[in-house]
């Protein structure tokens, strides 16, 4: 375990070098299971991958052109 402090809406740690790391929360529901809490963003990827792709066709047949 490492040093770990928490203020508020901050956690601060000290580490001897620079990795990943990963701070997670456990919240607990009324019927005893347990949760991981939904961070990070809600865009769909596959909506993006799609829109790229159909981006970069379009680019092939204008460049034909």
């Amino acid at each position: 375990m490492m040093e770990t402090k928490v203020e508020e809406n901050k956690i601060t740690f000290k580490t001897p070098h620079f990795s990943k790391y990963v701070v997670y929360v456990i919240v607990e529901k009324q019927n005893g299971e347990s949760k991981l809490l939904v961070t990070g963003s809600n865009v769909n990827t596959n909506r993006l991958l799609i829109l790229a792709s159909l981006m970069g066709v379009a680019g092939v047949f204008i460049r034909k052109r």
